[in-house]
């Protein structure tokens, strides 16, 4: 086989290293017949298959997905050149040479600075240096001690990085998580920004980071050392931008953004020309604060082209932003060189050097701090943020010499902070400055009563201070950061600082902003905490969900602690039904800090909480704790996915004593890889003295033997628990013994996984040996383990001794021949299991004997699946043989094995005279024309199956007549799959006349077959005859113009089809109108799928129109083209409907409710 090397010669590199547009993808999800083959070579993780596996459509669809969620989370590495690898690593050298002639003729053109540099562009950068080297790098109120104020880190990939540890650059990922974090991600140097890993340029560098973290002092810090010729050699202007400034963001024009004060017009134009001329090639331009942009400005400016491309495309941007801008942001530079760093903060390092530095003359005061933060996990949390680091350690030597108590959550942090700064203003000024005299006025009270914690700060600051607070909620509300007025008069009260002029001319007046960002929103939720209650309540509901009043709303929580008797109940019952609400409302209460109000408004029913795929941290884990401990309720909790570690269970544990495991019932941790032993550990302390867990998840949650001994040993005298998952953990079969000897001991649990946990031959049989004596567990996964014939024999001595087990699943370990034959021998005796499963084992026809004379004798086996077993037509013959006096199996899955039509003879035998089976599944059997007709022929006269799967078979149309025909004369069978079966034209019309007189079929799948607009007007037919049918599923059908118009005229009128899959089909203006139409007039539908419909902002517009009074409760229109635009009008929609919440509609990638 050539060489990758080989098959990509001759083609730019540049052109392999571009990012895979969307219209390539789905295309080329139609080259390969599997995604998991190549899925395993792009760096998609285990979760990531999962939820791939879980998505429907089948391979068609999920062979995009896969590409899809490979691009969205290998941003830096979605390029064609890894695409190629891929395809090569799998053997397909054919797709390679495709994939190159897709893309051959698109390679861009990297060119290296100019050489001939204009004097104007001299004298700028001389400029640009001074400012650089004059002003300050870092804030300064605040004393950052530590020489590791900015540590980065990238999520560049590298080629020994292990691709189960990818992490993507998210709040929740670096929120306490530094050490993980560290050890994760590659950590790089000021001189390796803008270069990726191949040595190329980056075209655009993204710097994300929490509020405080440090991105603006990274952003300045790197000027600095342009300006210091220690880094950026290539680029001659490296021009900083701040977001914030109202004037950088009233430019009317790029040429704006390169002029300062005084600067000649004649050399201005001169820069201009130069940098125009080059298209931007060896200039810099770093847009700080991107997230503080309004999001239209953040969509369609100056600022949105220049990180687009399309102005300017040659010079390198550099974007900071905090991590919710993110979504927009990765649009944005889709299709470019990109560069992903994050700036992480510090970590137990670093805070421990911070302390040191700060406090290291005082031991004893150095020692209380870090007794405190033991105790209070939370506070040492926010640590990691080097802002909140300086404040924690001021306020806490304040609080220590006035032997005050230390505050217990951030809106206490900021109380602290605030009343230090007033005092020691008064200290500083008697007389307050001329510019906020005037703005007083008698209806401004001298001390709220809400505000006990101002203390002793003078009556003569509070107007001030409220005036100030009234601005920065102004500020916020309108996103603004920059306020303007006469120089010297806004420094108020010390919680202002004067902005330094950078670049553009001057307006005559100085700009200032707030401390920091966090204190403008500290500053916002004190106007809101000092207006009447009923104000603060409507503030309170119409405020959820939008970003820039989320920490708003927190500490308004913390200062108010919601005194008034207006309550939120209702703003608790409607965040339930959105992503995160909950959670958010759970950190108001938290920052209220009064365990009766959580008693209050938590404290009147039972729990069940979704979180599932939000990434927690651990100060979310703490605050969820706390509110479940003090609602003193039961609660059911899904962490499915949720980035839970060791830490966070800890914080779980930790808060209030460990009471909220009291009212846990069942907990569910799956895909939290991280929780591991340490996790692990601290759960086994706590089921050993908790008294109503009955359920625990840990399902691929990176537990070990010594975490695996520690649940067991806890489990020994545990009394609740009833459920138990650990599949897909790392055991060996030594620590089986520990899980041995629980069984012995316990006398409650009833259902365990343990798929695909390494259990092999030696600890099979000491599992068994426990079940022998066990009593109570009913329900045991074993697949995906490692068994052999020998290990089996206990297998079966254990199936013929214990009395309580109902099922069994053995998929996928290892069985041949004798094994089966021993489990059968057991089973013929044993008189409780009612579900196996055998599936992806390896047996031949002859031993399918030992399952024939089983079934023969077996009294209570209802369930058996043998998917993937190599069964022929002469095994078949024996399982039919036998199923034909076999009078308890109701379920046969015989899935993907090959039988041949003339075998379908003993399977048509059996329907005939079985008299209780009621569901076959014989999805991609190779059954033709003449086993179909055989099929048939005999469930002509059936009278028990119900369900019937023969998807990815393939039929002619005159085997569909056979089809009809049972149709016509079956009396029971309600649910029908013919996925991807051949079914063209004629055979639909077949079909469809058959079920206009048919009275039992519910569900029906006609997914990926072709049809023609002359058979949908059959189908369009049957559907106003049909009185029985409630789900019909046509994706992929290449349905067009005409044949929906029939399809939804006849839908308009029909009164029975409540579910309807019209997904992966085109749809035009046409198309539009008839399901605008039907969704207006038909009173039925409940649940609509449209992914992949190639649906813009435009037709989401028209499709709104039909939503509005329609009785949809579910709606799928993932995986199409609109935008937020198409988002927005949908909301405006929703808001008011009856029956449709925005939980249940199905947005594209990247999209979330505004």
């Amino acid at each position: 086989m050539a060489t990758i090397e080989d098959l990509l010669h001759g083609v730019p590199v540049g052109l392999l290293e571009q990012r895979c547009s969307d219209q390539h993808l789905l295309e080329i999800s139609r080259w390969f017949p599997h995604w998991r083959n190549v899925s395993a070579h792009l760096g998609l993780s285990d979760v990531d298959e999962e939820q791939i596996s879980h998505n429907p459509g089948g391979l068609a669809r999920q062979n995009y997905d896969m590409l899809r969620m490979w691009r969205a989370r290998r941003v830096g590495m979605a390029t064609y050149m890894t695409l190629a690898n891929a395809f090569h690593c799998i053997g397909r050298q054919d797709l390679v040479e495709r994939l190159c002639d897709l893309v051959r003729t698109e390679a861009p053109v990297w060119n290296q600075p100019t050489t001939d540099v204009p004097l104007g562009v001299v004298k700028y950068a001389e400029y640009l240096k001074g400012v650089y080297k004059v002003k300050p790098c870092g804030e300064q109120w605040l004393r950052v001690v530590s020489k590791h104020y900015v540590t980065l880190s990238t999520i560049e990939s590298i080629e020994d990085f292990p691709k189960e540890k990818e992490v993507t650059c998210t709040l929740a990922m670096i929120h306490a998580k530094i050490e993980e974090v560290k050890k994760l991600k590659r950590s790089i140097t000021i001189d390796q920004v803008g270069v990726l890993g191949d040595g190329e340029r980056a075209r655009c560098i993204i710097v994300e980071g929490i509020p405080g973290i440090g991105k603006s002092t990274f952003s300045w810090h790197l000027g600095v050392c342009w300006a210091q010729k220690e880094i950026l050699h290539d680029y001659h202007l490296v021009v900083l931008l701040r977001l914030r400034d109202e004037r950088v963001q009233h430019a009317k024009c790029v040429s704006d953004l390169f002029r300062y004060e005084e600067q000649p017009k004649q050399e201005h134009e001169a820069v201009m020309e130069w940098i125009n001329s080059n298209k931007g090639d060896g200039v810099m331009m770093v847009l700080d604060g991107y997230d503080e942009l309004s999001p239209d400005l953040q969509k369609s400016s100056i600022f949105a082209n220049i990180i687009r491309g399309v102005v300017l495309p040659k010079m390198t941007v550099l974007v900071s932003s905090r991590p919710s801008a993110n979504d927009n942001l990765h649009q944005l530079c889709q299709g470019q060189k990109c560069q992903y760093i994050e700036v992480i903060g510090f970590g137990k390092e670093e805070i421990q050097e911070y302390v040191d530095a700060a406090l290291g003359h005082n031991k004893e005061l150095r020692d209380q701090l870090m007794s405190y933060l033991e105790h209070h996990p939370h506070i040492h949390g926010l640590m990691y943020c080097p802002l909140n680091c300086a404040i924690i350690v001021q306020i806490f030597r304040d609080q220590m010499k006035s032997r005050s108590q230390p505050p217990q959550t951030l809106t206490e942090v900021y109380q602290v902070l605030i009343k230090t700064v007033l005092k020691r203003h008064e200290q500083k000024s008697v007389e307050p400055p001329a510019a906020m005299k005037h703005k007083r006025t008698s209806t401004i009270p001298n001390k709220p009563s809400t505000f006990p914690w101002l203390g002793d700060v003078s009556d003569q600051t509070i107007p001030q201070l409220l005036v100030l607070a009234k601005l920065a909620y102004d500020g916020t509300n309108e996103d603004q950061l920059i306020f303007h007025g006469p120089s010297g008069t806004m420094e108020a009260l010390g919680l202002l600082q004067e902005v330094p002029e950078l670049y553009l001319e001057s307006s005559g007046s100085s700009s200032y902003h707030f401390l920091h960002k966090t204190v403008q929103e500290f500053m916002a939720a004190l106007h809101v905490s000092s207006l009447p209650p009923g104000e603060r309540a409507e503030f309170l509901r119409t405020s959820f969900g939008k970003s820039n009043m989320t920490m708003v709303v927190r500490f308004m929580a913390g200062l108010t602690k919601f005194q008034s008797q207006d309550d939120i109940e209702g703003v608790l019952a409607f965040q339930e039904k959105v992503e995160r609400g909950l959670l958010e409302s759970l950190h108001w209460l938290f920052e209220a800090h009064d365990p009766g109000l959580v008693q209050k408004y938590m404290g009147h029913r039972e729990w069940a909480v979704n979180l599932r795929g939000q990434s927690l941290d651990p100060f979310d884990c703490y605050v969820l704790g706390y509110c479940i401990a003090n609602s003193r309720q039961p609660w059911n909790l899904s962490l499915w996915g949720c980035s839970i570690n060791g830490q966070c269970v800890k914080m779980l544990m930790m808060v209030e004593k460990g009471r909220a495991f009291d009212y846990i019932k069942t907990i569910d941790f799956t895909f939290n890889h991280k929780l591991g032993d340490e996790g692990a550990i601290v759960l086994g302390k706590m089921l050993r003295g908790n008294k109503v867990l009955t359920s625990l998840q840990l399902r691929r949650c990176g537990i070990e033997p010594e975490g695996f001994s520690e649940l067991c040993s806890a489990l020994e005298v545990n009394t609740t628990l009833t459920e138990l998952d650990l599949s897909e953990n790392k055991f060996d079969d030594h620590s089986l013994a520990s899980l041995g000897k629980m069984l012995r001991g316990n006398k409650v649990l009833s259902s365990l996984k343990l798929k695909d946990c390494r259990i092999g031959p030696e600890g099979l049989p000491e599992l068994c040996s426990a079940l022998e004596v066990n009593t109570t567990l009913t329900e045991l996964d074993l697949s995906e383990s490692t068994f052999d014939d020998h290990s089996l024999a206990s297998l079966g001595k254990m199936l013929r001794g214990n009395k309580v087990l109902t099922s069994l699943q053995l998929q996928q370990c290892g069985i041949g021949p004798e094994g089966l034959s021993e489990l059968c021998s057991a089973l013929e005796v044993n008189t409780t299991l009612t579900e196996l499963n055998l599936s992806v084992n390896t047996f031949d026809d002859h031993s399918l004997a030992s399952v024939g004379k089983m079934l023969r004798g077996n009294k209570v086996l209802t369930s058996l699946k043998l998917q993937e077993c190599g069964i022929g037509p002469e095994g078949l013959s024996e399982l039919c043989s036998a199923l034909e006096v076999n009078t308890t199996l109701t379920e046969l899955d015989l899935s993907w094995n090959m039988f041949y039509h003339h075998s379908l003879a003993s399977l048509g035998k059996m329907l005939r005279g079985n008299k209780v089976l009621t569901s076959l599944q014989l999805r991609e059997c190779g059954i033709g024309p003449e086993g179909l007709s055989e099929l048939c022929s005999a469930l002509e006269v059936n009278t028990t199956l119900t369900e019937l799967d023969l998807s990815v078979n393939t039929f002619y149309y005159h085997s569909l007549a056979s089809l009809g025909k049972m149709l016509r004369g079956n009396k029971v069978l309600t649910s029908l799959q013919l996925q991807e079966c051949g079914i063209g034209p004629e055979g639909l019309s077949e079909l469809c006349s058959a079920l206009e007189v048919n009275t039992t079929l519910t569900e029906l799948n006609l997914s990926v077959n072709t049809f023609d607009d002359h058979s949908l007007a059959s189908l369009e037919k049957m559907l106003r005859g049909n009185k029985v049918l409630t789900s019909l599923q046509l994706w992929g059908c290449g349905i067009v113009a005409e044949g929906l118009s029939e399809l939804c005229s006849a839908l308009e009128v029909n009164t029975t089809l409540t579910e309807l899959d019209l997904s992966d089909n085109t749809f035009d203006d046409l198309n539009l109108a008839s399901l605008v139409q039907l969704l207006t007039n038909n009173q039925t539908l409940e649940k609509l799928s449209l992914w992949r419909c190639g649906l813009d902002d435009d037709a989401i517009c028209s499709l709104a129109k039909g939503l509005e009074h329609c009785k949809l409760r579910e709606l799928d229109l993932s995986f199409n083209k609109f935008t937020m635009r198409g988002v927005t009008e949908l909301s405006h929609v929703l808001k008011n409907h009856p029956t449709l919440i925005k939980k249940m509609v199905e947005l594209p990638d990247g999209l979330q409710w505004s």
